[in-house]
């Protein structure tokens, strides 16, 4: 069994983050407390895509995140080939653009997401057209195959524009 990196406070989080930012895209993660992210933006999957198993055993990652003018928000940017289980999502991320979701942002490849909860509420204000929002996953990129099971989205999505409400 691959050696699992544990995250138990923001700072573990915002670390892991920076090692899969930074190439170790295959680490494997375990979530080992509930944690409050607070205001501060760190996703996993910026610069380099994460593909390793990530498992929150139950607990939760919380974001009160006010993005303003910026676009693709999740605490998971872009996973490819991974595995999302266990994990809970909650809090809010508000912006005034679009691809906001409360997990995953884009999936690339095979991937298996199961026993998620997603209830961040998420609100854009984006006005040129729809806001494309999503409580697990934003968007599915050509060619992936992604496995959703036993996944619950509780949060609210809002688009507070007209165009943002469209289709």
């Amino acid at each position: 069994v691959a050696e699992s990196y544990e995250i138990a406070t923001k700072a573990d989080w915002q670390a892991f983050c920076n090692r899969v930012n930074d190439g170790q895209t295959a680490i494997n993660a375990k979530l080992m407390n509930d944690v409050d992210l607070g205001e501060e933006i760190t996703m996993a999957g910026t610069s380099r895509n994460y593909n390793g198993t990530f498992d929150g055993q139950g607990h939760t990652l919380t974001v009160n995140w006010n993005v303003g003018n910026k676009s693709y928000i999740a605490p998971f940017y872009i996973i490819e080939k991974a595995t999302i289980k266990n994990l809970r999502t909650e809090g809010q991320i508000t912006s005034n653009e679009k691809f906001l979701s409360g997990l995953v942002g884009n999936v690339y490849g095979t991937t298996t997401i199961s026993g998620c909860v997603s209830a961040v509420n998420i609100t854009s204000s984006y006005d040129n057209g729809g806001c494309n929002a999503a409580g697990l996953i934003c968007i599915v990129k050509l060619g992936a195959n992604v496995t959703i099971d036993d996944c619950v989205v509780k949060g609210n999505i809002t688009a507070t524009t007209d165009k943002g409400k469209e289709k």
